[in-house]
């Protein structure tokens, strides 16, 4: 393992080339072509980014068009309540060499994952200070079961690779790349502007300076790099009322979905389905390992993790949560910290990762609910 970041891209390329073997073996329609099998990467609500990069965002002329129940129980649902930057950049893509979504989405799935993956290995060799064990929590990172969303046509690669490189910045003292990366982080997915607190709290922990009021000038100096963050989120905030009336469209649309503001615990075990079971039961063995670990994490990142842990919650499901969960990266590392040095046989967990991240996979292919 001379060579880490050639490993890492050769293991996430050798997983992405068996997504597409179980597409060819197993997807439920004929693969006839190259579209037809990168298609496989377009499911769920994929559906909603291509339409965006395709058509833009429509203008809105009533409320209602935004999303809204239907007395027949149908719902009425609107591209708002999906964030620009993933579906603008497939659409830069495709206005610059004339290609479909399904090509550019590809491309950047590939050319964002291997990014979030090296990120991700930068920022754990850091916080763990070991090589080594740094890049064998990487390549488990990439086999984690629920991880094969970091591949499909989805703003999670876009999104952590934006939340990593904010951190690295600060770890490398270049909070301008911090300031860059964090104004992408909050037009790519609605938290991405409650994720500025545990990054701005990161920032004051490595530069050392206590959360004190006699302190205001120090601190009011080393935040001035969330301005432009925050700058580039009024920007949408005002585009979306230009487009509907509402600054707040992307709230609104949310209506579409069925969710609206419940207390957190209540969206646990709320439906028979297996989907919301599994999920309920895993929510809460990661919520009860996020406080056994609590005090091997500074208080930035326990923040970060459970901001991300509730927030998803309160929309009353926990449709999704397997996915929402990948952004919870620094427990992973503890994970890894913890179990790697003590499993002898070293491919163990890479191989039952992997077996289950190609079973999780196949829910995917046939767009069950369960890879929502």
């Amino acid at each position: 393992m001379k060579h880490p970041i050639r490993t890492i891209i050769i293991v996430a390329l050798l997983v992405k080339c068996l997504y597409l073997i179980m597409g060819l073996v197993f997807g439920p329609e004929g693969i006839h072509s190259w579209s037809d099998l990168i298609a496989i990467f377009n499911r769920n609500d994929t559906g909603w980014y291509d339409n965006i990069a395709t058509n833009g965002y429509a203008r809105i002329h009533h409320i209602d068009e935004l999303g809204k129940k239907l007395p027949d129980g149908t719902m009425i649902q609107s591209s708002w309540a999906f964030f620009p930057a993933y579906p603008m950049l497939n659409r830069s893509l495709m206005l610059l060499f004339g290609c479909s979504f399904n090509n550019a989405a590809f491309t950047t799935s590939i050319v964002l994952s291997l990014l979030h993956f090296l990120l991700f290995f930068s920022f754990t060799k850091y916080f763990l200070n070991n090589d080594k064990l740094a890049l064998q929590a990487t390549i488990l990172y990439i086999l984690f079961p629920f991880h094969y969303h970091f591949s499909v046509f989805y703003t999670e690669s876009l999104f952590l690779s934006a939340l990593l490189m904010a951190f690295i910045g600060v770890q490398q003292k270049k909070v301008w790349w911090s300031a860059l990366a964090l104004s992408v982080l909050v037009l790519t997915r609605p938290n991405g502007l409650i994720c500025l607190l545990p990054v701005w709290l990161y920032h004051l922990e490595q530069e050392g300076i206590p959360l004190r009021i006699r302190n205001y000038k120090i601190i009011f100096r080393h935040s001035l790099f969330l301005v432009l963050p925050v700058l580039a989120f009024a920007a949408y905030l005002y585009y979306q009322y230009e487009m509907t009336g509402y600054y707040n469209a992307f709230s609104l649309a949310q209506k579409g979905w069925r969710k609206s503001f419940v207390f957190p615990f209540k969206a646990l075990f709320n439906g028979a389905s297996f989907e919301k079971q599994f999920n309920s039961v895993y929510v809460i063995i990661v919520m009860l390992y996020a406080i056994y670990v609590t005090k091997k994490l500074p208080l930035s990142l326990n923040i970060l993790i459970w901001i991300n842990l509730l927030l998803p919650l309160t929309a009353g499901s926990t449709v999704s949560m397997s996915r929402y969960i990948a952004v919870l990266f620094p427990l992973f590392i503890i994970f890894c910290m913890q179990v790697v040095p003590k499993i002898k046989n070293a491919y163990l967990l890479p191989i039952i990762f992997l077996l289950l991240q190609l079973w999780a996979f196949s829910y995917w292919l046939s767009a069950d609910p369960f890879s929502y």
